[in-house]
Formats: C-alpha cells, sequence, structure tokens
C-alpha cells in the first residue's frame, strides 16, 4: 500500500515538472516585464498643436441629463491601469496617499507654493462671465495673476472656507487642482485695469466701470472692518484650452487615448465628489492646460471649483435635494406621475437645517 502511494506521488511529481516546462517554454505564462509596473503613464507625443475647445455650459448640461453619455450599460474594467492594477501617474493624477505618508501639514498645504496674493493694489483685468457668482481675474503688485470669488451676503466663510478646504482633500486625493487662498481685500485695494471688461445683463461685453465693480461687491459678505473675504486661485501653469469631458477623448491631443469614462481615476473622481457632496462636477468646473517642458508640450487636466461641496450651494447653502437625485431626475418625476404625487422621495423626510 505505501508503495503504490510513493508511485503516485511520483507520477504526480513528473506531470507536474512537465506541465511547468511547456508552459515556461512556449512563453504564454510571462506577464512581467523589465518595466513593470508602470509607474507613469508617459505623454510621448507632442501636443504644441491643441487649441482651445470651448464646451457649452447649456450644452453640456442637457447631454448628461438626458443622454447619460459614457454609460455603456454593464460595468467595464478601467483601461488605464498597470500589472499590480494600480493607477499610474499622469497628466491626471498623482499617486500621494498611500505612497507616502501625508501629514496634516502636507494635506493643510496641498499645492501652495506661496502664501497668497501679495499685499497692496490689485489690478482688475477682467470679470467673471460664466457660473453664478461674481467673480474678477486680478494681478497682484508681484505681477501674479489671481481669480477672486465671494461669499454671499450673510453667509461668511461658507463658499471661501468650503473651496479652500475641498482643493486641499482633492490634492491629497492625486488630482490636479490649482492653488486656493483664503484671503482678504478692501474694494479701495481695486484698481480697475485699462483693458478690463464687464459683461451686463444686456450681453454686450464693454470696458468695465467702477459703479459695475460698486454693483458687484455689493451682493457679497463684508468684514465688520468694510474689507471682503475672498478665495483667491492662483492661475494654473500653462495656456489654457478648454474643459474635460467626462467621456470619450480630447479629439486633438495625441496623448489621450483612452476614453475618459474608462479611466479609473475619473471614475474614481464620482465616488470622492459624492463622499464630499460636489453636486456641481460638470465640464465648466474642470480646465485643461497646455504645458511646455523640456521642449515638448502636452496637455495637463486639473479640477477647479469646489464651492458648491459640503452643503454649500456657492450663492447660499445647498438645496436640501442636493445630492439625492439630479436636477432633472427622470425615475423620480415618473415615480411622482404614477403615484399620483403620493410617492414621495426619501430626502423629503429627512431632517434639514440651512
Amino acid at each position: 500500500m505505501k508503495r503504490r502511494i510513493s508511485a503516485v506521488r511520483v507520477l504526480a511529481g513528473i506531470i507536474l515538472v512537465l506541465v511547468v516546462h511547456q508552459t515556461s517554454s512556449s512563453g504564454a505564462g510571462r506577464k512581467f516585464y523589465n518595466d513593470d509596473p508602470l509607474a507613469r503613464e508617459p505623454e510621448s507625443q507632442d501636443a504644441s498643436k491643441v487649441a482651445e475647445w470651448d464646451i457649452d455650459l447649456v450644452y453640456d448640461l442637457a447631454e448628461n441629463l438626458f443622454a447619460r453619455p459614457g454609460d455603456r450599460g454593464p460595468a467595464q474594467r478601467a483601461s488605464n491601469v498597470n500589472t499590480i492594477d494600480e493607477v499610474p501617474d499622469s497628466s491626471w493624477f498623482t499617486n500621494r496617499a498611500g505612497v507616502r505618508e501625508l501629514t496634516t501639514l502636507d494635506v493643510a498645504n496641498g499645492p501652495d507654493t506661496t502664501d497668497g496674493p501679495a499685499a497692496g493694489n490689485w489690478t482688475i483685468t477682467s470679470s467673471k462671465s460664466d457660473g453664478v457668482t461674481p467673480g474678477f481675474t486680478v494681478v497682484d503688485g508681484e505681477g501674479h495673476k489671481w481669480f477672486l470669488k465671494f461669499d454671499p451676503r450673510g453667509y461668511r466663510g461658507m463658499t471661501t472656507g468650503t473651496e479652500v478646504a475641498v482643493t486641499k482633500l482633492m490634492w491629497a486625493l492625486g488630482y490636479n487642482v490649482p492653488e486656493n487662498h483664503v484671503a482678504y481685500v478692501r474694494p479701495e485695494q481695486l484698481t480697475i485695469g485699462s483693458t478690463a471688461t464687464f459683461t451686463p445683463k444686456s450681453g454686450r461685453k464693454r470696458a468695465m466701470r467702477r459703479g459695475d465693480l460698486e454693483r458687484l461687491l455689493a451682493g457679497v459678505d463684508r468684514e465688520r472692518d468694510g474689507s471682503v473675504r475672498v478665495v483667491a486661485s492662483k492661475a494654473l501653469e500653462g495656456k489654457p484650452v478648454g474643459r474635460i469631458r467626462f467621456f470619450g477623448t480630447r479629439p486633438d491631443d495625441p496623448n489621450d487615448v483612452v476614453p475618459h469614462e474608462d479611466r479609473r481615476e475619473l471614475r474614481g473622481y464620482g465616488v470622492f465628489a459624492a463622499w464630499l457632496n460636489h453636486v456641481d462636477a460638470k465640464a465648466i468646473n474642470s480646465l485643461d492646460t497646455l504645458v511646455t517642458e523640456n521642449g515638448r508640450s502636452y496637455v495637463r487636466h486639473h479640477l477647479i471649483d469646489f464651492g458648491s461641496t459640503l452643503g454649500s450651494g456657492g450663492v447660499a447653502p445647498a438645496d436640501y435635494w442636493a445630492g439625492s437625485q439630479y436636477l432633472l431626475d427622470s425615475g423620480s418625476m415618473g415615480r411622482g406621475l404614477v403615484g399620483f404625487g403620493l410617492s414621495r422621495p426619501s430626502w423629503s423626510t429627512a431632517a434639514f437645517e440651512p
């Protein structure tokens, strides 16, 4: 009996050796190479011919409400992971958390390279022409360009504090974000530049006037000393060349070869947006810039404008339904019609304090 068992073991060992030898000699089992795992997704092609690519806010909103672009049904595996199932660094994303220990100070500093706008007079070069909150582009005394946004009257720190805090968190998660600071400015520090423009409700752009500035500042929150608390966002490196679509690829960028709906970091952005109640995560709140390094140009992709997160709605506290359903939610509307208004969404009975 013992001899029979030993013979079976020997035969099993011979078969195992033959299988391993056959697999290794054919090369079919080879999966890893000398450069595995890929640590960075290379931008190997020159993108200097990329032109500004504008995305209309109204069209983008309508398309995502009714068409659901990029939704191909059953979930598919992300296409930009390496051989150990991780997302490599790229012009979209940088691995920070998990790669090194991020201290509280690291997260508090985030992408910052300065302490904010230089003290003294700031020259307005343009006013914000899109979005729902007033804003200006200014140049400080050291020649740095900043974009200013404000808190709505009666809600001190709501927009400015939220914007800065969430920017730091998104940086820690790995995304490209601007350098944002809370700063204070007095109206008399703001000078209107000779080339500054303003677009009134009539829609006809014209030279900006002091009265335009005063009317815009009349609707923002003030400090007791009359100064205005702002979030100052430093201009991003490179030439602005448009926004990010969260599906498909950018046709004029030779390095953009993975459909955006198949990029794991953009799929993850949806999860993080839900965590932060970022209800304004759309194309207009992103920015592509053309960056040149070592004689080669490539597109760097940024996420911007986090003022509508953590319960802030930018111009007021977020609506009580925000984060629970879409702006136009066909499912909720259909249930309401079929139920003659008796079907109520779960958020309608939740306790809410503005």
